[in-house]
């Protein structure tokens, strides 16, 4: 009897176990989002025509596939978009369990007009780039360099270089901004980024799924360290973002329910280098440009224009 009791108890922790990385960290499927059927319903809806738009415009550019190797060992796939004379380049790094062709359907044409080559970065575990765990920026951070390190070899030293992420890839780039890059990283432009994994788990635990948020986040990072290799508290935006030597665009959406718009605030306060914001009124998750395109557009053309000075 008790070895079917253990047995029984050791069936359920693994059960529950795998059901918490399922949902939280393992390789997930992503829906095809330029479905209008399938966003119809979703927070999203109002960028169904801009989605299309893009994924149109991208369609018809000229296109190169770059590979890079993660200090982990893993493939990453990347997509670079040239442009004729290029006053440079935006690196693109999506969300959680998103993908380029949503997080940056309003950035690449403009960017792209605006004179810039794109390389559209695709965050390990998600699309053609390698990886079982994602890692709420922590490894994600390190593949950040990785990447800039591939743009000065092939496009020069001196070429300047942008990060851009929206959620975790803004919270990935801000991470990351404290870390050496051998690129000539010029700034650093951040959409409704999260303050640090465990503030964000947390968040989501509460906010979401209704469950204890210490004991959710205390065993979500028992499971990340002994799976994954990573901690929920291992590092953050607010301390990267002491040792940031680049100017940061934040940007944001007041309505924001998965990440709070106060996490935002907390990093502008944080950092203490050259910076503007913007929150949007009335704007959702990742939907800030829908909402105040015109106050997104001039912001962003100003802030770069100060990265270029």
């Amino acid at each position: 009897m008790l070895f079917w009791i253990l047995a029984i108890l050791l069936l359920a922790v693994a059960i529950i176990t795998w059901l918490c990385l399922r949902t939280a960290v393992l390789r997930a499927y992503v829906p095809d989002f330029t479905s209008p059927k399938l966003l119809k319903n979703t927070h999203l809806r109002p960028m169904i025509p801009l989605i299309e738009e893009s994924r149109v415009w991208l369609s018809q550019q000229e296109k190169e596939d770059w590979y890079v190797k993660s200090h982990d060992g893993l493939r990453l796939h990347g997509i670079f978009v040239p442009k004729k004379n290029a006053v440079g380049t935006l690196l693109f790094f999506h969300g959680y369990r998103s993908a380029y062709w949503i997080d940056f359907a309003g950035g690449m044409k403009f960017y792209h007009d605006l004179g810039y080559n794109l390389l559209i970065c695709e965050q390990r575990a998600h699309g053609k780039s390698e990886g079982l765990y994602l890692t709420f920026g922590v490894k994600e951070r390190k593949d950040v360099t990785v990447w800039t390190e591939e743009a000065a070899s092939r496009l020069g030293n001196d070429h300047p270089l942008l990060l851009a992420g929206v959620s975790m890839g803004a919270t990935t780039v801000l991470m990351a901004s404290a870390l050496p890059h051998k690129g000539n990283v010029r700034g650093v432009i951040a959409d409704c980024g999260f303050t640090s994994p465990k503030d964000i788990v947390r968040h989501v635990a509460k906010e979401k799924m209704h469950l204890p948020p210490k004991i959710a986040t205390w065993f979500l990072g028992l499971l990340t360290r002994m799976f994954c290799g990573f901690r929920l508290d291992e590092c953050s935006t607010v301390d990267a973002l002491q040792n940031c030597p680049y100017p940061v665009f934040f940007i944001h959406g007041k309505e924001d329910k998965f990440v709070p718009c106060a996490m935002t605030e907390r990093n502008y306060e944080a950092f203490r280098g050259k910076k503007e914001i913007l929150l949007a009124e009335g704007a959702g998750h990742g939907v800030s440009f829908i909402y105040d395109r015109q106050g997104y557009e001039e912001a962003l053309q100003r802030f770069l224009k100060h990265c270029s000075e």
